[in-house]
């Protein structure tokens, strides 16, 4: 382990760049790519690279006109560029990978960004871009397993391939993508998860509950992420039809063409503003992580997790490999019958005020020993290592 570097540190020197070909959009839900880069944009100037969105061939000359062109760069922060990248739905895979080139280099050029680069890569066809960016090192942020993906491209395994192969650096967020990437890269490195600690410590501060929350009852069972494939929605309405006073809030953006339980007492409320998630997790009682055991969720580390526990929050769960069993804490349940049983016990528990903010300051605890920033210092000592920035 290399020496950790302190995150708040003199910024007079002159920034390095990183290039993020990121598989999550900047505006979507508020995921590992942009919590990591939000940060590392103190000591490197970043471009962000959202995932292209596809336009017909007609449309592709306007959009590349340079005054249209400038409106797809997104100013974050001064060091923080978002690129919206596009695809001709038309052209071939090689025709449009030269052309996401093109748009790189292209915005670059405007935002004066003549640095050679650090290829940063989440997405996994971006590994085709290897070699023609003039970049000097390309990492690897593996975080989850692509491949079990219902949606996955038949080329996926392929391209990790690819990449596991000619990358410098590679992180994975999780114990189980760790151990079967470094077998195939020497130079992988555990970088967990974490928590937005600063944001999520504010839940308990909030005078007045959330409109949608005055017509459900207590006690509140809370989700807060996306309700995709890896969600256990029978489990979902076993806990609904066999506790009819237990209301579930469930706050996400939903996979399209899914069958949702519709029980009187799940309530599907849709994305909200990550600025606002705080709030919301202050009027939820218990936090629950119903999942599915399979092949994605096993190699997941739950980022709502950390955010919960932030937040002050108990926690039942599906037993996955990275879920943590903590004594009246964190519940790690096998089938529907446990999982009922310790959400009783949970919130059997939080009627003892006592034991209840005993709970939260301990969950304050873990996630403050498992903040993003402290990610960053990890991060910051491997690209030291093997960069030199």
């Amino acid at each position: 382990m290399p020496v950790i570097v302190p995150f708040e540190v003199c910024r007079t020197q002159q920034k390095k760049l990183i290039i993020c070909m990121s598989s999550t959009h900047w505006h979507f839900l508020w995921q590992r790519p942009q919590q990591l880069m939000s940060r590392l944009s103190k000591y490197y100037n970043i471009l962000y690279v959202d995932p292209p969105f596809q336009v017909a061939t007609e449309n592709k000359p306007g959009l590349l006109h340079p005054s249209l062109f400038a409106r797809r760069i997104a100013t974050i922060s001064h060091s923080l560029k978002v690129l919206s990248p596009f695809q001709d739905q038309a052209a071939d895979a090689i025709e449009n990978l030269q052309l996401l080139v093109s748009q790189i280099r292209k915005a670059l050029s405007q935002l004066h960004w003549s640095e050679q680069p650090l290829l940063w890569i989440y997405n996994l066809p971006a590994s085709q871009l290897i070699g023609s960016l003039r970049e000097y090192g390309v990492v690897y942020d593996c975080v989850d397993s692509f491949t079990s993906f219902s949606w996955a491209d038949p080329q996926t395994a392929e391209w990790e391939s690819q990449l596991l192969h000619r990358a410098d650096l590679v992180f994975t967020s999780a114990k189980t993508l760790y151990s079967e990437r470094v077998q195939q890269n020497k130079h992988t490195y555990l970088i967990p998860n974490a928590a937005d600690y600063g944001h999520f410590v504010r839940s308990g501060s909030y005078d007045t509950e959330p409109p949608e929350f005055k017509s459900i009852p207590r006690p509140r069972l809370g989700f807060i992420g996306a309700a995709y494939e890896w969600v256990d929605f029978k489990l979902l309405q076993a806990v609904a039809q066999s506790n009819p006073s237990w209301n579930l809030i469930m706050i996400g953006p939903r996979q399209h063409g899914l069958e949702l339980p519709l029980e009187p007492n799940i309530h599907w409320l849709g994305a909200r503003d990550y600025k606002m998630l705080p709030w919301y997790l202050q009027y939820l009682d218990l936090m629950i992580i119903p999942f599915i055991r399979n092949e994605t969720t096993v190699h997941a580390n739950p980022i709502k997790l950390w955010e919960y526990l932030a937040a002050g929050k108990m926690v039942v769960a599906t037993d996955l490999p990275e879920v943590p069993a903590v004594s009246e804490l964190i519940w790690k349940c096998q089938n529907p019958e446990e999982f009922m049983t310790q959400c009783s016990q949970a919130l059997e528990l939080l009627k003892n005020n006592a034991l209840r903010l005993e709970a939260s300051k301990r969950a304050r605890d873990i996630a403050k020993k498992n903040s993003w920033e402290r990610r960053c210092e990890e991060i910051r000592a491997y690209l030291k290592q093997y960069f030199n920035i």
